[in-house]
């Protein structure tokens, strides 16, 4: 613990100074961190913090001037840079997409050309395959005609053949 009695009542910018912090907002960061006491001056309602008396003995003072930021030895990209950077691989892989999916519609386009072919040419099969069925039953019946009518004939001609073998006094 630190004595009381060495701590200083410093404002924000006393403090910055003091401890050669860049502004009396590090310095505000740094006196919540450690948990250093606060209070309100009365006569100019100034907010105050109790600096531990060890940190001021310990010559933490940094140089007073602000630090500059290095000279960029490339330009720092914009936000729009950085935009077009995170969005051209994104472009690509939807042009990329886009091709696949134009071939898979050409390719869908094909195949269904081709399966509308299959459909006619089957169809005009089945149609022959009717007309030779309906054909065969045609001849079939007509066939089963001829055998019925010479079956007729030769029953016709046995019965004559028949009678004239009879003998005349058998009629």
């Amino acid at each position: 613990m630190t004595d009381p009695a060495a701590s200083v009542w410093l404002t924000y910018q006393q403090a910055a100074e003091r401890l050669g912090l860049r502004s009396p907002n590090a310095a505000a960061a740094r006196a919540r961190r450690g948990k250093w006491a606060k209070r309100i001056r009365n006569t100019d309602n100034a907010a105050e913090i109790l600096v531990p008396g060890e940190l001021l003995a310990t010559g933490q003072k940094r140089p007073a001037e602000s630090r500059q930021p290095p000279a960029p030895s490339e330009p720092t990209p914009t936000l729009a840079d950085a935009v077009r950077a995170a969005v051209g691989p994104l472009e690509a892989a939807l042009e990329r997409e886009q091709a696949a999916t134009e071939r898979e519609r050409l390719d869908r386009k094909v195949l269904q050309a081709q399966a509308d072919a299959l459909r006619v040419e089957l169809a005009a099969i089945q149609i022959e395959r009717a007309e030779a069925h309906g054909a065969a039953t045609t001849e079939r019946a007509k066939r089963e005609a001829a055998e019925a009518r010479a079956a007729d004939l030769q029953r016709q001609v046995e019965a004559l053949d028949a009678r004239r073998r009879r003998r005349w006094w058998q009629f």
